[in-house]
């Protein structure tokens, strides 16, 4: 049989069991309830990527700090993926649909997100120069 899983509970700063397979955390009105945690790590529903997550996350190469690209940005890259014409910095066609993305605080470089996680490789990153100019 698996170990018991330890959650931080973040409101109480004291650890607490779950069930085999599950975390025991606490929701906003301090109630415990069991998740999987795969599915904690899926995205939500007011958000591409956890806010926590975003705000330790920064640019791999120069380590500034990344924003959540908006709605506008994630749309046309996503349109420039499907028709074939998006390059990622090491010169591969992007071919798979982001969810969001990651943009580097200079703006000139995007990180995908696909399925709640950030996809934050260097050579992976997505070129805005391009996408700025043409909006």
């Amino acid at each position: 049989s698996f170990p018991r899983k330890l959650a931080l509970d973040p409101d109480r700063g004291r650890e607490s069991r779950g069930g085999a397979g599950q975390s025991r955390v606490f929701d906003t009105r301090g109630e415990p309830r069991n998740i999987d945690p795969v599915s904690f790590l899926a995205p939500r529903e007011a958000s591409v990527i956890d806010q926590q997550l975003l705000n330790i996350l920064a640019c791999p190469e120069t380590h500034e700090t990344v924003a959540l690209a908006d709605e506008a940005l994630v749309n046309t890259v996503n349109r420039k993926i499907e028709v074939g014409q998006l390059l990622n910095r090491a010169g591969e066609k992007v071919t798979e649909p982001i969810d969001g993305g990651l943009v580097r605080a200079d703006g000139r470089y995007l990180y995908a997100i696909r399925e709640g996680i950030p996809i934050m490789l260097v050579e992976q990153a997505i070129p805005l120069e391009d996408i700025n100019d043409e909006g």
